[in-house]
């Protein structure tokens, strides 16, 4: 019994000291100094390593021009190398989804141009698994209550000093005068 509750304690001990075992790195591009760019537009840095993996934005500050960036996708997603990234609005009407500008399913964004409307994009997992399903969301949420009387709003999801998805979801699109992001996490269904 007593070796029990000694195990559970240090468990405990090694969750509280260490979050990264549950959370993926995070890291600020664009400050101090000057912001990594590719295609023509802010993006995360790449996470060095053979092979080179793109990272994720997890959250956005426009006005300071920085991007959180997520070094992997959590519990189910996944890196993928950079000749996986595409532009979208470039050359195409925007994808739309939730009323923003977006990713394509199944992908997330790696990179934002307000100006021009761009959003880098790649995939954060596997999506010919078919054990794999994204789930989405709006940050913050907006109920009906909210976009009625502005009653029962919720607050936008902070962390680093910017807008952010929760812990262990990615930026999937944006709505830049809103102030909403769509995020995005996979999770395994049984």
């Amino acid at each position: 019994m007593i070796r029990k509750h000694f195990y559970l304690g240090c468990l405990s001990f090694m969750l509280i000291l260490s979050p990264s075992i549950l959370w993926a790195a995070e890291s600020v591009d664009g400050a101090p100094g000057v912001a990594t760019q590719r295609h023509d537009m802010h993006s995360c840095s790449l996470k060095a390593g053979t092979p080179v993996l793109l990272t994720y934005v997890s959250g956005i500050d426009v006005s300071r021009n920085l991007l959180l960036c997520q070094d992997s996708p959590l519990d189910f997603g996944q890196n993928f190398p950079p000749t996986n990234e595409s532009v979208d609005g470039d050359n195409e009407p925007p994808t739309q989804e939730s009323g923003m500008h977006a990713c394509p399913r199944k992908q997330a964004v790696t990179g934002v141009h307000v100006n021009n409307n761009w959003l880098a994009c790649a995939p954060y997992f596997a999506a010919n698994d078919p054990s794999l399903t994204e789930e989405v969301r709006l940050d913050p949420s907006r109920s009906w209550l909210c976009n009625r009387f502005g009653w029962f709003c919720e607050a936008a999801t902070q962390r680093k000093g910017m807008h952010a998805c929760r812990e262990g979801e990615v930026v999937k699109g944006i709505h830049v005068e809103n102030n909403i992001l769509l995020c995005g996490k996979v999770y395994k269904t049984l």
